[in-house]
């Protein structure tokens, strides 16, 4: 599924995003009033009215790093350096790698 993150701040600051659903049954409630994203044509999620909390079905929106970017400034968060998921999935597989015993 792709479509848009529906942060405050307007659309011109909103990021594309893909990711996957894992959900069953119906959510019901206001805060559906305010859509976190929009994936595939639909609204979906749920952004609270003071704009503290987010909620969505999309799993895997951490794993584009300007979707985490978005997310981080929305969380009013400053990092201190660029972070690059994927880099970083990429070196704890290496680690991890380094560690294993060799196949012979």
């Amino acid at each position: 599924m792709s479509g848009t993150l529906l942060l405050p701040g307007g659309s011109e600051k909103a990021p594309r995003i893909t990711g996957y659903r894992i959900h069953r049954g119906v959510t019901r409630g206001a805060a559906l009033e305010h859509p976190a994203t929009l994936l595939d044509g639909a609204l979906e999620g749920a952004l609270s009215k003071d704009g503290q909390i987010m909620a969505s079905y999309c799993h895997g929106l951490f794993d584009a790093p300007q979707v985490l970017s978005a997310l981080l400034e929305w969380a009013e968060h400053k990092p201190g350096c660029h972070f690059d998921p994927d880099e970083r999935r990429q070196r704890d597989l290496d680690r991890l790698a380094e560690g294993l015993p060799l196949a012979r």
